[in-house]
């Protein structure tokens, strides 16, 4: 239907003079602006059926004939992170009954074929409109080959990079302040459902002049029963929690939760999280084998992240929560809307493991009080929560050497 709309508009401006006949629709949306501004002072503009066929056209690059998350656009499956992809990817194979999906027009780097999701995807497209040689897939016997059709030759299917090449991002190095504020205030581009986890959080793309970013932004409010404050049964999930564990990261010197902070969005206020796009969640990393380029200092990582979630409360922590940077070794935390519980047991966070705190983090956490805790994490926090993790840090500092 909308692609018939956007043809019977596009055909008719063409056919009443206001589009040339060799018009494309990049060309065509600057011209049709300039017909309905009312600095033009075109008389043919007031014209209600032209008027309402400029607005479809104009409109179409957010219809699904041009919608660049639309059926005939989207690149996601080839580009993006497979952390976001993997999702679709699964439930596309389910719902056909199907091992592997093979698509095209998007090229590869390199001019081969390649894979993705563990083989589960291929991409065929080497470029042979940019001159590329030619390569095929083979599929035989149940096995899948690439053909090298230049040298007359089989050659291996490359397995691509989790991380996928759609964003860039290099913003590591900004300061805290600067990414909060780019995340708070920065223009968005466009907002979509991450598709996963039960907090039905969306992926937003911002700008702010030349850079560009993404945050998940979260709206989840659940407060929780009495005994779900203590988190057991169905805890409370708040999107202000996810703020508080970021403050509470930076102010103990972890670093390890992406830059978090408030912000409204059509009258509806969330948590905006910086989305890091080349960090890998527990799950690829396992699945393609990979490692750190420091895999001895996985342990201390580790144990860091016990000690924070045995901090502030965080007894739901899952393996794709625990995000990996490989080329820096360093890890990151994601996903705290159900901390702060009130609950001060640690033995299912500590578990019966040799706990050892690293004297910074030692003097960072005795130099927590109410007073502090209050300023840091008041907006976010009730008393209750707060005097529950003062429990648990008095805990910590008792249990760890």
């Amino acid at each position: 239907k909308e692609l018939n709309a956007f043809l019977s508009a596009f055909t008719g401006l063409q056919r009443q003079g206001i589009l040339d006949q060799l018009s494309d629709f990049s060309g065509a949306r600057p011209t049709l602006r300039a017909f309905l501004s009312p600095a033009a002072n075109n008389p043919r503009a007031t014209e209600a059926e032209l008027r309402q066929a400029a607005a479809t056209v104009l409109n179409a690059r957010r219809a699904l004939p041009y919608a660049a998350d639309g059926p005939v656009w989207y690149r996601g499956n080839s580009l993006e992170n497979e952390r976001i992809e993997r999702g679709r990817i699964d439930a596309v194979l389910e719902s056909l009954g199907a091992t592997t999906m093979i698509v095209g027009h998007t090229p590869t780097d390199g001019a081969a074929i390649t894979s993705r999701f563990e083989k589960h995807l291929l991409r065929v497209d080497v470029g042979t409109t940019y001159g590329n040689d030619i390569q095929a897939l083979v599929i035989e016997g149940g096995s899948l080959r690439s053909f090298d059709e230049k040298n007359d030759q089989f050659v291996p299917i490359l397995a691509e990079a989790p991380q996928g090449t759609g964003w860039s991002q290099g913003i590591q190095e900004l300061p805290d302040e600067q990414v909060e504020r780019l995340l708070r205030l920065g223009h968005i581009q466009s907002i979509r459902p991450l598709g996963r986890g039960s907090t039905k959080a969306q992926l937003a793309q911002i700008e702010m002049g030349t850079i560009r970013l993404r945050g998940l932004f979260k709206t989840v409010d659940k407060r929780g029963g009495t005994r779900g404050q203590g988190c057991t049964n169905s805890p409370a999930e708040r999107y202000r929690h996810e703020v508080a564990a970021y403050k509470i990261d930076r102010e103990i010197g972890l670093g390890m939760v992406p830059v978090t902070t408030l912000r409204t969005l059509r009258d509806t206020t969330g948590s905006m999280q910086l989305w890091v796009e080349d960090a890998l969640d527990h799950y690829t990393v396992d699945a393609y084998h990979l490692e750190m380029k420091e895999p001895e200092r996985l342990p201390l990582l580790r144990q860091r992240a016990r000690i924070f979630d045995a901090l502030i409360g965080n007894y739901s922590r899952r393996l794709s929560d625990q995000l990996y940077l490989l080329n820096t070794s360093e890890m990151l935390l994601v996903d705290h809307s159900r901390a702060l519980c009130l609950r001060t047991e640690l033995s299912p966070l500590l578990g019966g493991e040799d706990c050892v705190l690293e004297p910074f983090l030692r003097s960072a956490l005795a130099a927590l009080d109410k007073d502090r805790l209050r300023l840091l994490i008041g907006e976010y926090s009730s008393k209750k929560q707060r005097m529950a993790l003062l429990t648990r840090r008095d805990a910590i500092l008792e249990l760890c050497r």
